[in-house]
Order: structure tokens, then sequence, then C-alpha cells
């Protein structure tokens, strides 16, 4: 990789002979032997000159040239990441320390996404049900016989939830949207139950998201338009590094009982954060930990981790005000605790307005805290909608990161 190529201008053929000894002499043995050697050296030249242009037509089709950095959060949710066999040739003529550092291509897939009103083959509108359960749909009988083999396993238990969604949401009986929010989540679990293993994100959506009125709820395998509503159904550098010119060293942790790392990718891969030359040239650095699995106060609690003080605490959509965190249990009161006894800036972030003033309020209900920034508008939030399960009801798109706000702890209430 980056060698210079060198080509042979000379020939390695005994010196001139003339016309005429070309012609009387006679080949013999030895010079035979002489003959095919140089043949040989020949073609172990050509292939030494050719070599890098073999080697770039045997790399795999999926992979693709690119210098663009990768998010840090993003290398989380990437299927697969493969060192390269190859960099770009602007690296290589532009930028010479990077000949020792190790390539990456991620081949990136996004999630599939559920949607009650289209094809869950190639989430065109749909047209046609499951025969048997009625809660997925497709857009022919190509793709429903396509889709069985993913859709049998669920078929079975989504059967009788879909007489159990038809009861229950009937015009007769309307359920207010914490009652409607209730109902999904003990559908789940029922499915769940049934199934005896842990649902996908789209197959979560199919009970999270059916065909229901968010006004009315009322559920119809038709429903497009309510009749009676109306209702229509790489950052790190750039935050830290460019906007902190004196900072030399930047290192995250990232922390969390449901952060999980892909299996077989080699751990520096997932570490490495790529930096623009101007970082470079200034000896900064970005440098990536996890804790996977792990509670933050059972982290910092635990002395064997040896953990540095923080500098800055980020808390991204945690729902600090749900009081069954992670397992059922109120795991939030003592991350509360932990992090305002260390006495330093802590960002919460939220998916809604309503959102981050229960947060506040939470944090307020377990420690004495400092208000660095009141709750507004995050100029950094996604611009990606999600759907809203939490309150869709009044807000039935949501954005990560929509609302921001920073507090630092003063002292613990008891």
């Amino acid at each position: 990789m980056g060698r210079r190529k060198h080509r042979s201008k000379g020939s390695n053929l005994p010196s001139k002979t003339t016309k005429c000894n070309l012609a009387c002499e006679k080949p013999t043995i030895c010079d035979e032997a002489k003959v095919k050697d140089v043949r040989e050296r020949r073609a172990t030249r050509e292939k030494t000159i050719t070599d890098d242009t073999c080697y770039k037509k045997e790399r795999p089709d999926d992979f693709h040239e690119t210098n663009n950095p990768i998010g840090v959060r993003s290398r989380l949710t990437y299927p697969l990441v493969q060192p390269s066999l190859f960099v770009d040739s602007s690296i290589l003529l532009n930028e010479d320390e990077n000949e020792d550092e190790e390539c990456i291509e991620l081949s990136v897939k996004p999630r599939f996404v559920f949607v009650s009103s289209l094809c869950i083959v190639c989430l065109q509108k749909s047209t046609l049900f499951c025969e048997r359960c009625r809660m997925v749909s497709y857009c022919s009988t190509t793709h429903r016989t396509q889709g069985l083999s993913q859709h049998r396993e669920l078929c079975e238990a989504l059967t009788e939830i879909h007489s159990s969604i038809v009861s229950a949401l009937s015009n007769e009986l309307q359920l207010d949207a914490e009652q409607y929010r209730i109902y999904r989540l003990e559908l789940l679990a029922i499915l769940e139950c049934e199934i005896k293993r842990s649902l996908d994100l789209w197959e979560k959506e199919i009970i999270l998201y059916p065909r229901v009125c968010r006004v009315c709820r009322r559920f119809s395998e038709k429903l497009v338009c309510c009749t009676q509503c109306g209702i229509n159904l790489d950052v790190w550098e750039k935050l830290f590094l460019h906007f902190l010119p004196k900072l030399k060293r930047l290192h995250i942790i990232l922390i969390g009982p449901e952060l999980r790392l892909p299996g077989g990718v080699p751990l520096k891969f997932l570490s490495t954060v790529k930096i623009c030359n101007k970082c470079k040239s200034a000896g900064r650095a970005v440098i990536v930990s996890f804790k996977p699995e792990k509670l933050y106060h059972d982290l910092v609690r635990d002395a064997s981790e040896n953990l540095a003080a923080p500098d800055l605490i980020c808390l991204y959509n945690p729902g600090l005000y749900r009081k069954t965190g992670f397992g059922g249990k109120d795991t939030w009161f003592e991350t509360i605790r932990e992090f305002s006894k260390t006495l330093v800036p802590t960002i919460i972030t939220s998916y809604t307005k309503e959102e981050i003033l229960w947060e506040i309020n939470r944090v307020n209900s377990v420690s004495n805290v400092e208000v660095l920034l009141s709750p507004c508008k995050n100029p950094f939030a996604s611009v990606k909608p999600d759907r809203n399960f939490v309150s869709d009801n009044i807000n039935p798109l949501i954005y990560k990161n929509h609302y921001i706000a920073i507090v630092k702890g003063k002292s613990i209430l008891l």
C-alpha cells in the first residue's frame, strides 16, 4: 500500500551480437537455460508492476472508498466492520502521515421500520392483509407469499391479539391516552410470552402503531383517514475539538445497561475516531471507551473501575421521570444522586418540551441542583422524525434530543 512502482528500463539479455552471429550460431542447452531464466525474471518484474492493479480488482464489490469521518454513536449500529485492503489515492498523495493507519470500511444498513399502511417487504403502499392475523399488509400476493417465512412465527400470536384489539378499540369503548399506552404495553408482554423471545424493534411497532386513529383511538383495517375525526395516520470532533480550540484530548465514555457492542468486531475499530489534519498536527485526539450493560451508579461505585472524575456528563433522552427505568425498577434515583455528587455540568435532553420539564422536576426531587441552562430547543437536535409512543396524543412525531437543559449538582436531598 503506497509503495512506489519500479519499471525496468533495460533488459537482462546477453550483450549485442551481430546479425551474422545470430544467424550462424545454433542454440545450445546452456543458451536455452539462459533464455528461460530471462523470461522468468521478466515475468516476475511484470507481476510486481501490476501487483497494485490486481490487488484492487480482487477486493470485494461491497467495499467502497471513502475518507469521510464516521460518527461515534453510529458505529454501534453498523452490522459489518472490516479493515480496508486499500486507501484512496488522494490520501497517499496528500497525507503521508496516514501510511501507517488502518482504514475502516463500514457497510451500513438502516433498520427496518414497520408502517401499518405499507408493504412489509418493499415498503410500498399496501392493498392486501395477512389472511390470518390481519395485522401486517402487503402490496401484492407475490410479496405476501414472499414475506410469509419471516412473518410465520408471529402470525399465530398476532391473530389472537388482533381479536383483542378489535374488541377493545371499538366505537362503544374508548380508551384515554394513558389507558391506550398501557394497553399496548400489555399486548407486547403477551406477544413476547407467546413466542418465548424478545421482539425486534419493527415487531414491536406492529403493536405500538396499528391502524388506529390517534384522536378517537378507533381501530379499522381500512383506516386511512378517520371518518369521525378527519385525522390522517462523527459529531464529537466538531462539537468539542473545533469549538474548544484549547482542548487537546477528549475522552468519551459511553455507559448504559442497554448498550450493546457488535460481536466479532475489534474494539479498536469502534474506539478510533478519525480527526482532521489540523487537529492531528496540533496533537489533539478523541478516545472512546465503552462500558456496556452497566448502570452509571454501579460503575462509579466500583473501585476496580478506577474511573477518572468527569468534566461533563451527558444524558441523552434518558426518561428520568419514569420510575420503571430499567428492568421494571427505578434505577434513575441512584443515578441522579451519583451524577449530582460530581458537581459538574450535566446535560439532559428530551424528545418533547413536556418531557424536559418532567426531567428537571425529577432531578429536583432527588438533588439540589443549579440550572445552568433553562429548558430550550436544542440547536444540535436530530432532524430525523420518529414516531412517538409516550405522548402520541399530543406529539405524534418527535425528534431525538429536541430539547436541552444543563444542571449542576449542589447537594443531595436526604
